[in-house]
């Protein structure tokens, strides 16, 4: 999607022989790549996020 990452088809070995080049040619494009995905961890696997993803899981098991 080229916002934090090439997607390539997991069985097509050439789209991600290509994608590995376009990264390899084009400095900025991993710089934009790396620091958006930066910034998506950084926001989205927060200690917060996980201590509520797995008090969320807990209670939907005592439920059952």
């Amino acid at each position: 999607n080229y916002e934090t990452a090439i997607i390539v088809n997991p069985n097509d070995p050439s789209a991600l022989a290509i994608a590995i080049l376009e990264l390899m040619n084009d400095p900025s494009l991993r710089d934009k790549l790396g620091e958006a995905g930066r910034q998506r961890v950084m926001s989205k696997y927060t200690w917060r996020n996980t201590a509520e993803g797995t008090l969320e899981q807990y209670f939907e098991l005592l439920k059952k």
